[in-house]
């Protein structure tokens, strides 16, 4: 195997891969949840999106310009404690 092929991804754009985890991506990401479903919970994010740290690339849509506002819901946890958890509704 052709090693420079191989250090290249077959010729691919490395960004332009679908496991992309730069906050560029996460931003993207969470921006199109958020107008596709209205509002999502930390913890969608994390499940859905498998972002692990939503609150910064909330901040960052916020001082891009996009009006995300922040709701506070009662949570479960699976050992029935119950615990405070951000919904961002996009506005």
């Amino acid at each position: 195997m052709n090693k420079d092929k191989a250090a290249s991804n077959n010729g691919t754009h490395q960004n332009k891969q679908p496991n992309d985890i730069s906050s560029a991506a996460q931003r993207v990401q969470i921006l199109a949840y958020l107008k596709s479903n209205g509002s999502a919970t930390t913890l969608q994010i994390r499940n859905d999106l498998h972002i692990l740290s939503p609150a910064p690339r909330i901040l960052e849509l916020r001082a891009q310009g996009h009006k995300i506002k922040t709701y506070w819901d009662k949570g479960t946890t699976p050992d029935n404690k119950v615990h405070r958890i951000a919904r961002y509704v996009l506005s």
